[in-house]
C-alpha cells in the first residue's frame, strides 16, 4: 500500500483512488477495509486534508449587461509532499 499511497509519485491520493490503483495489480480478502485503515492512519493525509466545513458557500455573481464588463478567475492550490519531506503548493 505504501507504493500506491505514500510515495511522491503516488501523491497521497486518498482512500478511493488508492483502492482503485491497488486493485489493478493486487487482490486480497477485505482489501477495501485495509486500505481504509491505512489511509485513515496516514499522518500526512490527516494533516493536509481539507475540513468539510472550511469551504465557503457558493455565491451567485450578477449577470453583466455588456461583454467584458466582468472578468473572473479561479485559483486552485494543490499540496504535495516532496522527497525530502517538504510541502509544495502550486497555483493554477
Amino acid at each position: 500500500m505504501h507504493e500506491y499511497h505514500d510515495t511522491p509519485t503516488a501523491g497521497y491520493p486518498g482512500r478511493e483512488k488508492t483502492y482503485v490503483l491497488l486493485t489493478r495489480d493486487f487482490y486480497w480478502n477485505h482489501q477495501y477495509k485495509w486500505v481504509r485503515k491505512y489511509v485513515r492512519a496516514c499522518e500526512v493525509c490527516q494533516r493536509v486534508k481539507p475540513a468539510a466545513f472550511s469551504q465557503a458557500p457558493l455565491q451567485s455573481l450578477p449577470t453583466p449587461s455588456e461583454c467584458w464588463q466582468s472578468i473572473s478567475m479561479d485559483l486552485s492550490l494543490v499540496f504535495r509532499l516532496t522527497v525530502s519531506g517538504g510541502l509544495v503548493s502550486w497555483s493554477l
